[in-house]
């Protein structure tokens, strides 16, 4: 593989991570605030739950890809620079921790 097509794969992939990531945050997040509200004792049917997620995926989602994408990728670079100093052996080991759990921030509240 030239230089070219393997820095067009990583794009490739790194965008469809961000795609998923940002959908499943979207997801995670709706449920959670349904959740809090059901605490509160809130009575919320399934299908109100199944109206808001979707409603959630088509407004909540770009600004929430704006999010996930900035923590996304701030992560990944930190995690990429620890390896110059680790050396190559932990990349994987990094990169997927960071993955996991850099953008958690987004998900805490002040």
């Amino acid at each position: 593989m030239n230089h070219t097509n393997k820095r067009f794969s990583i794009v490739l992939v790194w965008l469809l991570v961000w795609l998923v990531g940002s959908l499943l945050g979207t997801l995670v997040q709706s449920q959670v605030n349904l959740q809090a509200l059901q605490s509160l004792g809130v009575l919320i049917p399934l299908d109100t739950r199944f109206h808001t997620t979707l409603h959630d995926l088509g407004n909540f989602s770009p600004v929430y890809a704006v999010i996930f994408g900035c923590s996304f990728a701030v992560s990944q670079a930190v995690a990429l620079l620890f390896t110059r100093f680790t050396g190559t052996a932990l990349r994987t080991f990094l990169v997927c921790f960071r993955c996991c759990f850099g953008p958690v921030g987004n998900f805490q509240s002040g």
